[in-house]
């Protein structure tokens, strides 16, 4: 019994196999024969722009086994292009290679969109990727679909919208510990939760880094605590009071600089007084 039941299922399994196939083949067979179907009206209607295009479709995922009747339409589109005289040949033969750049061009722009879904913000990490994709949809014109013409769009605002960028990446100027020591202005992540991806197909999911708007504060209150305490002095910097000697000179002591010297140097510090820029 089994024995019996397995091999039912085996026999259920390669079944299903072969049905899979065999509806894979239908599918093929339906697109090649409207494939050529499209090439015999285009023939019949004598446009020769979409005869062209169609050859080359057809000439790329169906130039072997052919049947008799898909060669004598072949034939047919071929000798009516042939006939036709140089200079048409030619404008069509360009706007065939125009038209071929484009949707690559549009592939790129698929390509790019579905590469930034896992972004939500312009960053270093996305620049290059969005600059060009912006130039492809300029080049792609008209031929993109509605929804990547608006995902375009949502990118464009990014990009004019947000801040220059800093001359490296924030998250290389901030030590991971303070990362997540304040909350996120921009995805609202609390204090010790790491930043999420706020928009897109991938929302809710944990960013690689966190959002620039988290980190500029860290970094603008340090280069404000920078700016507001000058550095230490150095012995060198003033004066000595001792043997008279003045900047970036030495005592005449062999003994190094004089006491009073060094003492003088702390005590300008203390008063956080500006040291000498030279």
């Amino acid at each position: 019994m089994t024995s019996a039941a397995g091999l039912d299922r085996g026999l259920l399994v390669a079944g299903d196999h072969v049905l899979v196939r065999a509806e894979g083949f239908t599918f093929v067979n339906e697109v090649r024969r409207r494939l050529f179907a499209r090439l015999d009206q285009a023939v019949t209607d004598q446009r020769a722009g979409q005869m062209r295009r169609l050859l080359v479709r057809v000439n790329a995922i169906a130039s072997h086994d052919r049947t008799e009747a898909e060669d004598g339409i072949v034939a047919r589109a071929t000798g009516y292009f042939n006939s036709l005289d140089h200079p048409t040949r030619k404008a069509m033969e360009e706007a065939a290679s125009a038209e071929r750049a484009a949707t690559e061009t549009v592939g790129r722009v698929r390509g790019l969109l579905r590469i930034l879904r896992r972004y939500d913000a312009y960053s270093h990490e996305t620049r290059s990727r969005v600059e060009e994709l912006l130039r492809a949809a300029a080049a792609a014109e008209d031929r993109l679909t509605a929804g990547q013409t608006r995902e375009v769009a949502l990118w464009k605002k990014r990009f004019d919208d947000g801040a220059p960028l800093p001359p490296s990446p924030l998250h290389k100027q901030v030590a991971r510990r303070h990362w997540i020591q304040r909350t996120c202005p921009h995805c609202h992540a609390g204090l010790g939760k790491d930043c999420v991806l706020a928009e897109g197909t991938r929302a809710g999911k944990v960013r690689q880094f966190p959002h620039d708007e988290r980190l500029q504060p860290i970094v603008d209150e340090r280069k404000a605590r920078q700016t507001a305490t000058p550095r230490p002095w150095r012995v060198y910097d003033l004066t000595c009071p001792d043997c008279g000697v003045g900047y970036n000179s030495p005592c005449e002591s062999p003994a190094g600089p004089h006491r009073t010297r060094v003492e003088l140097a702390k005590e300008y510090s203390r008063q956080h007084k500006p040291p000498p820029t030279k």
